[in-house]
């Protein structure tokens, strides 16, 4: 487009003030007919060239799906890696647990849709009823879609079939902040710390929001890529489970109890083994099997904050 408003500027040039212009004209023209179109310069910006790269670019960001073989998919968003598919890992662990841990979570909302696993995996309770979930970069979703309809990708196709999902285009923190309604999970997908204004996400002054939208005996669940994200989380609520060596925070505002048993059991349940597979639910308990009560002992590290998100930019 800037080619082709360029060129206009040089014919007009050409005409009131120099013959000069025409070769810019049309050297602009020719550039604007021998450009790549938009899978191809941003295939090769993102460094991508295996077949098959899927990208879609709006003005909420430019997202990008390329085959890792076997299968395996990675999702690029703003040239950044967020996530893989098929489902599994640490994000399934994210979504799962903290639904495991809630005696019946009807409603669930989550931060950030990514590759979906987070919310594909908060969803694995009879229980569940709704599973809202709250994205500002809308090209993720209609690429998921594309990949869905290939029939790659797993589970997803069914994830995003599933009637208990709401997806909402929408900054999540300001969604649930203007919203006020009240929800027996929330949980913040994963995101790399030092991301673009992740420290809106990863500051006291969110988790303390994000506690007062629980309903009584809610529980937030959020990634912990630093000691920072610890020390934050545990000023916002008062009680806290670590999971998976401490990288998986759940919290709530009435006391927690670590309930092995009672964790498994809901875990082996057949509705539940089948909608996370085996497989996936053996690593859920690998990474809940080891949990603990965090302690309460005396912060000795600087919290992030809204107006100082240290991690954001690697701060001390």
């Amino acid at each position: 487009m800037l080619a082709v408003v360029g060129a206009v500027l040089a014919v007009v040039g050409a005409k009131v003030a120099s013959r000069v212009f025409v070769v810019p004209a049309i050297a602009l023209l020719a550039l604007a007919l021998a450009g790549p179109d938009n899978d191809r310069i941003w295939t090769r910006l993102h460094g991508l060239a295996a077949a098959g790269v899927m990208v879609d670019e709006d003005a909420t960001g430019v997202v990008a799906l390329a085959p890792e073989g076997g299968g395996a998919w990675r999702l690029f968003v703003n040239g950044r890696s967020h996530s893989t598919l098929p489902f599994g890992g640490l994000h399934t662990t994210l979504g799962a647990a903290p639904a495991i841990v809630h005696p019946a979570p009807a409603s669930v909302a989550v931060v950030g849709l990514g590759s979906g696993d987070t919310a594909w995996a908060a969803a694995c309770r009879g229980e569940t009823r709704q599973v809202r979930v709250f994205e500002i970069c809308a090209p993720e979703h209609r690429l998921l879609r594309r990949l869905a309809a290939t029939g790659a990708g797993g589970r997803l196709a069914a994830f995003l079939d599933d009637p208990r999902l709401e997806l909402i285009l929408a900054d999540g923190r300001n969604a649930l902040e203007r919203g006020g309604e009240s929800y027996d999970l929330i949980e913040m997908d994963a995101l790399p710390p030092s991301s673009p204004y992740s420290g809106t996400l990863y500051s006291v002054e969110f988790f303390a929001m994000c506690a007062r939208r629980l309903q009584a005996g809610g529980l937030m669940c959020t990634w912990a890529p630093t000691p920072r994200v610890r020390a934050t989380f545990a000023e916002a609520f008062p009680y806290v489970l670590e999971m998976a060596d401490g990288r998986v925070l759940i919290g709530s505002r009435s006391p927690l109890a670590v309930d092995a048993a009672a964790w498994k059991r809901r875990l082996d349940e057949l509705e539940v083994r089948d909608y996370l597979g085996s497989t996936r639910a053996d690593r859920v308990w690998a990474h809940m099997v080891g949990a603990r009560l965090a302690s309460r002992g005396a912060a000795t590290i600087a919290v992030n904050r809204d107006l100082d998100p240290k991690d954001e930019f690697n701060a001390r």
